[in-house]
């Protein structure tokens, strides 16, 4: 059935020539995971850097509406800029939550940014606002701050 003859020097090259191949395409694929999982590592992170320039220059043009379209000082301009800040807050708080969808954050700060959340939420300022603009949210966002223990 089976053809036994000794070991050659020929038939020991070819085994060592086997496994080298083998180990090279051990490693060719090992280099070619860790490329992979790098570019996918570089386009989140080009992802959330893309994500934080939109947040910074929507706060900057909002600030700046603030400054050019309610220019004045007295009770009800402060108030009308107040209540424009608010909503700006909330944006923020908004733009960090949208951020976990790209980006993982550390669970601490997860856990900060939720803090930081329901402390804001319990200012009767902030729910009147919230009630104003939550349609403008997304439904994931919306439920993330109605379920969110403290707020109510």
């Amino acid at each position: 059935m089976f053809d036994l003859k000794p070991i050659t020097t020929n038939d020991l090259i070819l085994v060592i020539q086997t496994l080298v191949i083998v180990g090279g395409f051990y490693f060719a694929w090992k280099t070619l995971k860790a490329a992979v999982d790098s570019l996918l590592l570089s386009t989140k992170n080009a992802q959330a850097d893309l994500f934080n320039q939109m947040i910074v220059q929507g706060r900057d043009l909002q600030y700046k509406f603030m400054d050019l379209f309610i220019p004045g000082t007295g009770p009800a301009d402060i108030a009308q800029k107040q209540k424009m800040y608010l909503g700006t807050l909330i944006g923020y708080y908004a733009s960090c939550f949208e951020l976990r969808n790209v980006l993982a954050l550390p669970d601490q700060a997860q856990k900060l940014l939720d803090a930081d959340l329901r402390e804001l939420m319990r200012e009767k300022q902030v729910r009147d606002k919230w009630e104003e603009v939550k349609h403008l949210h997304s439904r994931a966002f919306i439920k993330y701050v109605e379920d969110n223990r403290g707020i109510q």
